[in-house]
Formats: C-alpha cells, sequence, structure tokens
C-alpha cells in the first residue's frame, strides 16, 4: 500500500508519453525544475521546521553516512576493476550501484513510512553525505579514465551546487529565526512572524510538490528509454544497489558505528532505493554507458518492487525491533 500511489505516479507519467500528452524529453526540463527550485525549497522549509533537540544527532549521522559510502564506493570500485575491463560499462555499473533515488523514491517512501523525523534526516544526507559521496565517485571515476583532476572546478562546483546552497539558506534562516526570538521585541516580532510565515508557507508547498512531480517524470523517463540490450550488467548493478549495499550499511550504522533508532532507520531505508537519474544525467560528462545505466535504472526500480516489501520486513523483525 505504501508503493502503490508511487506506482500510480509513475504509471501516470508513464501513458502520459505513451498517448502524447508530454512529450518524451520532457523529464529533462522537469528534472532542472526540481534540482534547481523544488526540491531547494524542500531542503529550506525542512531546515527551518526542524525541531532543536534533534540537530546534536545531525553530526554523527553524517559522519556516519559518509563514511559508509566512501568505504563501500572504494571497495566497489577495487572489485570492479577485476570484473568489467571496458570503462564505459564500468562506470554505467558503478554510478549505478551507487548513486540512489533519494529524491524520486526515498523522500515519499520515509515520509509515508516513517514521518516527518526521519524525512529530517533524508533532507541532511542529500545536502551532506550525498554530496560528499558523489564527489568521491567523482573523484575514483575521473582518476580511472586517466584524466585531470581540478579542484579549482570541484570547489566552483560545491559552490553552485543547488543542494548545498539551499541548505546553507536553510541553516542561516533557522538560525535567524532563533536569535529573533529572543532578542527582537514581542510586538514587532508578531509583525515579522506574520510575513515570514506566509513566505515559509509559499516554500513549504512549493517543497512538496517535489515528489510527486518526480515521480511523474520518473515515469516518462522510464517510458522514453526502454531498450533493454545490456541485461547481464543491469541485473548487477541492481543487484548491488538493491541488496549488496543496503546489507553493507546496515551493518555498519547499527553494529560498526552504531545511531539511534531513527538516524539508522533513516540510513538504511535511503540505501534500498534503486538507481538513481542523476547517474544517467551525468553519464556524458565521464564518458560512460549512458545506455547501460538507463537500463540499469529501470531493472532497478522494477526490482525495488519486491526488495523494499523484503528490506521493511527485515528490519522490522530482525534488525530495528
Amino acid at each position: 500500500m505504501l508503493l502503490l500511489p508511487l506506482a500510480i505516479i509513475i504509471l501516470a507519467g508513464i501513458l502520459s508519453a505513451k498517448f502524447k500528452l508530454v512529450s518524451k524529453d520532457i523529464y529533462v526540463s522537469l528534472n532542472r525544475f526540481i534540482v534547481y527550485v523544488s526540491l531547494p525549497a524542500l531542503l529550506i522549509s525542512s531546515l527551518i521546521s526542524i525541531d532543536s533537540s534533534q540537530l546534536a544527532q545531525f553530526p554523527q549521522f553524517i559522519v556516519a553516512n559518509t563514511v559508509a559510502l566512501m568505504t563501500f564506493g572504494l571497495l566497489l570500485f577495487i572489485t570492479l576493476t577485476f570484473i568489467i575491463k571496458d570503462f564505459r560499462q564500468f562506470g554505467a555499473v558503478y554510478f549505478s550501484s551507487m548513486e540512489g533515488n533519494t529524491v524520486y523514491l526515498g523522500f515519499p517512501i520515509i515520509l509515508g513510512l516513517l514521518g516527518q523525523v526521519q524525512l529530517n534526516y533524508a533532507v541532511i544526507y542529500i545536502a551532506t553525505a550525498g554530496q560528499i559521496a558523489s564527489l568521491f565517485n567523482a573523484f575514483l571515476i575521473t582518476t580511472k579514465k586517466g584524466n585531470k583532476l581540478s579542484f579549482k572546478g570541484i570547489f566552483i562546483d560545491l559552490l553552485k551546487n543547488p543542494f548545498i546552497v539551499s541548505t546553507l539558506i536553510g541553516l542561516a534562516v533557522y538560525l535567524l529565526i532563533q536569535i529573533a526570538r529572543s532578542t527582537i521585541p514581542a510586538n514587532y516580532l508578531y509583525e515579522i512572524s506574520g510575513i515570514s510565515g506566509a513566505v515559509s508557507d509559499a516554500i513549504t508547498k512549493l517543497g512538496s510538490i517535489t515528489s510527486p512531480l518526480a515521480l511523474f517524470s520518473l515515469g516518462i523517463y522510464m517510458y522514453s528509454n526502454f531498450k533493454m540490450n545490456t541485461i547481464k550488467f543491469s541485473f548487477l548493478a541492481a543487484l548491488i544497489k538493491l541488496i549488496i549495499m543496503p546489507l553493507a550499511v546496515m551493518i555498519f550504522v547499527v553494529y560498526f558505528f552504531p545511531l539511534e533508532k531513527s538516524a539508522a532507520q533513516t540510513s538504511i531505508v535511503i540505501s534500498i532505493v534503486p538507481t538513481a537519474v542523476f547517474a544517467v544525467m551525468v553519464s556524458d560528462i565521464y564518458g560512460y554507458d549512458k545506455n547501460q545505466t538507463s537500463n540499469s535504472l529501470i531493472v532497478s526500480s522494477l526490482l525495488f518492487l519486491i526488495t523494499l516489501p523484503a528490506w521493511l520486513y527485515v528490519l522490522q523483525n530482525f534488525v530495528l525491533k
């Protein structure tokens, strides 16, 4: 029942593309809107509304997930070096295994299954551990390809990254609100609160369309890119992304770097989502097989219908009781 609404929205995207209600390449524009407008609004609104008692848990959560992702990424990189010799296929399998669909599927699942507290963790994950891990993945792929790494370019990209920028804005606004409550006279604070409340409400509404719009875009993408001709490596990437990686993250955040229950739940649920559209979007930048990555996204998304209930059963009955 948790997956059914998500599947219906994805199906709406597939049918809209099939019957030409929208163009098959509109997902490109939708993804840009999500990345640069609605998702930053979601990040800012979530950060503004976080419970101050939750702040103390964020540093440990960020460190645990960053170390888990980078460690697993390095081990996977070394392992695939012995299995796949062709760089285009290597890059496709590696990125398909490492880049998860946290926004498109993770956010609605976490909100529906776990609630707002865990969604706050997911927001912090996207803005910190997820970004650091993506940079680390890019570093490994760049060095394998033999290209020179530009640290200046990386720094500039960080400054332009909408996730980083919106996180900094959200945290700055959060701090300003806390300061204002303790320093501004009550009569002025009342007037300011009315204006800030209206702005906050608008940002929240804009952020709330992220998940349905992302799922709709995913449906359009799946219809437009369904060309199943690299099945072997698609299943390999799906196996790694849906089973091996979540297992590694679960062991790390439960046993080696134990987090409190809400943080551990969020970490594991984020790790079990399928391949992200982002993995396809950057294929041209790093020169790996875009078609292979597209197939991996579709295969992992379909198998996710089986692996999600299985993982939730394991977590509920054996791991996070």
